[in-house]
């Protein structure tokens, strides 16, 4: 049978990934990849808009014919592992929507590592995922030198980082249909808000507590990384509104087709976020808060990913919050309970700064 977004390949050069690959390559350009011996393009991984592919790396390494493996059997393509919950969810699993086509064909997945790595412990989130794609530990197959593989099937991304899944994507989604494997009862008057509480100092908004404090008896506060993969999913499915904070665990909707569900972003980074476009294929009820400012980037320790923000006008936010419900309309802005909340936030946030720094130049 043929299958639309597949390509398939004989003797197909999987080339590994360089050290600095997972972190942007080298001058923005990746080694690795699939090739076969007539030099064709394959669908490699895509960031953004582009494959970043160094194709003078790669034809070096052909032309010196340094391969070091045989893989025999048939394989389908997984692409880069990233142990990063968000990346991994996003990107590397993109590919997976395939695998149940093939399941009777396949010896099994093969995914890129970096090459310091020989058998790396998988951790729980990536189990758990795998777990609900039907895909088992002992079938998964890493590639970190030059392999080639006696017969490959490659799927197409449905997922692009900062481009969000594709519609076709979100179809093959629903087929997946994970959501049948997770036991949930929809609650139309329910709130789900996924917290960073346990993240402050990893990239929050200050002054955060305050407002949940506030919350309405209706919201159901997650803290994701407390829980399995499957009771996320089940929080996901059996709310009507989810608020998230800018975070990972937006990245878990990239498992799920687009949703009747309205979904509210509080941003924590100014400017526009690869995460709003992620969600913009997941709902027509986006809802997105963006009035914050970022602190300034000035400690060793600081980076836009795990930026500390402040709200520019806490108690709009407040009335923001009551108007979508998630804070009790009988409730009222309290500025100095506010302002204790925030300046507590801001000397923890500038004592682990000035510590890692101390650290640092020691």
């Amino acid at each position: 049978m043929k299958y639309n977004y597949i390509t398939s390949v004989k003797n197909a050069d999987l080339l590994p990934v360089r050290k600095n690959d997972f972190g942007g390559g080298v001058n923005g350009k990746v080694l690795f990849g699939v090739y076969d011996r007539n030099n064709n393009k394959y669908y490699n991984h895509i960031r953004g808009v582009n494959v970043w592919e160094d194709r003078v790396a790669r034809e070096k390494i052909l032309i010196e014919n340094k391969q070091t493996k045989n893989l025999t059997g048939t394989w389908l393509l997984g692409g880069p592992l990233f142990f990063h919950f968000g990346h991994f969810i996003s990107e590397s699993i993109s590919r997976l929507w395939a695998y149940k086509n093939f399941i009777n064909e396949v010896d099994g997945v093969v995914f890129f590592i970096p090459p310091y790595m020989k058998s790396p412990k998988l951790p729980n989130y990536m189990i758990e995922c795998f777990n609900l794609l039907g895909i088992e530990r002992q079938s998964i197959q890493f590639i970190n030198e030059y392999t080639q593989v006696e017969s490959l099937i490659v799927p197409e991304q449905g997922t692009v980082l900062s481009v969000g899944a594709k519609n076709w994507y979100n179809e093959k989604l629903k087929d997946l249909d994970i959501k049948s494997k997770i036991d949930f009862s929809f609650n139309k008057n329910s709130i789900a808000f996924f917290s960073r509480r346990n993240f402050k100092l990893s990239g929050r908004n200050m002054g955060w507590d305050y407002f949940e404090s506030n919350f309405s008896k209706n919201v159901d506060v997650v803290f994701p990384e407390k829980i399995r993969l499957d009771e996320q999913l089940k929080k996901i499915l059996s709310a009507r509104t989810l608020v998230f904070e800018e975070g990972s665990s937006i990245h878990l909707l990239d498992l799920l087709p687009k949703l009747d569900k309205k979904i509210i972003f509080i941003k924590r980074r100014a400017g526009s976020s690869y995460l709003e476009t992620l969600l913009e294929n997941k709902t027509d009820e986006l809802v997105i808060y963006n009035d914050i400012k970022e602190s300034p980037l000035i400690f060793k320790k600081d980076a836009r990913h795990n930026v500390c923000s402040r709200f520019n006008q806490p108690e709009s936010f407040f009335s923001f919050l009551k108007s979508m419900k998630v804070i009790d309309a009988l409730n009222s802005f309290n500025s100095n309970a506010f302002i204790e909340e925030e300046e507590k936030d801001i000397n923890n946030y500038l004592l682990d700064r000035v510590k890692a720094d101390n650290e640092y130049f020691r």
